[in-house]
């Protein structure tokens, strides 16, 4: 089930800051849903649905579901291209790859093959690359940062040799020169420098195994991390620079 949220006007103290406005019934949907992406001029929200190996289109409007995305082999996390009208997916599972995606007739135009590991990503809109992690997997001791230019849709580089076998969520600073990661084979936070492309820092996370999603708060220089170590999934804020 889809549930969508908006802000409340008025006073905090005197109305909930979100109310429900809309639910969206999936009714044989199982399994695990995961990450979205967002065209906000088109009014649309993309969904991706492990278990379904489709990518589901909602209208942000009306929560309605459009249409059913199909021939992926594990959709995981994705970015919306505006100026292409195109959707670029983390395509994992058996796949392992990247799909590129028209979002006019809404199939798959183009892949490309990645290697072992397909999963979390995060796009520069300074040059309009999209990282991906790839490689590692359960006995692997290090893992690869793959570069891929939206606009021409061919790998350009890599950052190779990272630590662990996974890392879990990224994030890049608004000037689009570092790439943060949670390096969850050796509970740390790694530094890319995307000029040289080279991890530069390793920052230890005391306490924090498992670290999932990562927020950077530049103007107060905090990293936010959700980590699956305890129930309900706690937070954990650390400060830099």
């Amino acid at each position: 089930m889809m549930q969508f949220l908006c802000a409340l006007t008025g006073r905090a103290q005197e109305k909930p800051p979100l109310k429900l406005i809309a639910t969206t019934p999936m009714p044989g949907f199982t399994g695990d849903f995961d990450h979205f992406g967002l065209d906000v001029k088109g009014n649309r929200l993309f969904l991706a649905s492990e278990e379904q190996k489709t990518v589901e289109v909602f209208d942000l409007r009306t929560g309605e579901r459009i249409k059913s995305i199909k021939g992926f082999g594990q959709p995981l996390t994705m970015t919306y291209l505006p100026e292409s009208n195109r959707l670029i997916v983390a395509d994992g599972g058996d796949t392992d790859a990247v799909e590129l995606v028209d979002c006019k007739d809404y199939k798959i135009i183009k892949t490309l093959k990645m290697g072992p590991g397909v999963d979390h990503s995060a796009y520069n809109p300074v040059n309009g690359y999209f990282m991906l992690r790839n490689g590692g997997g359960p006995e692997g001791k290090t893992h690869v940062l793959t570069i891929i230019d939206t606009k021409s849709f061919t790998k350009v580089g890599e950052v190779a040799g990272l630590p662990g076998n996974s890392n879990e969520g990224m994030v890049i600073d608004r000037a689009g020169k570092k790439l943060y990661l949670n390096l969850t084979g050796t509970d740390e936070v790694g530094v890319i420098d995307l000029s040289t492309r080279q991890l530069v820092e390793r920052w230890p996370l005391p306490d924090v195994h498992v670290a999932h999603a990562i927020a950077l708060d530049e103007g107060n220089h905090r990293f936010i991390h959700r980590y699956a170590q305890t129930a309900p999934v706690p937070s954990v804020q650390y400060r830099y620079g």
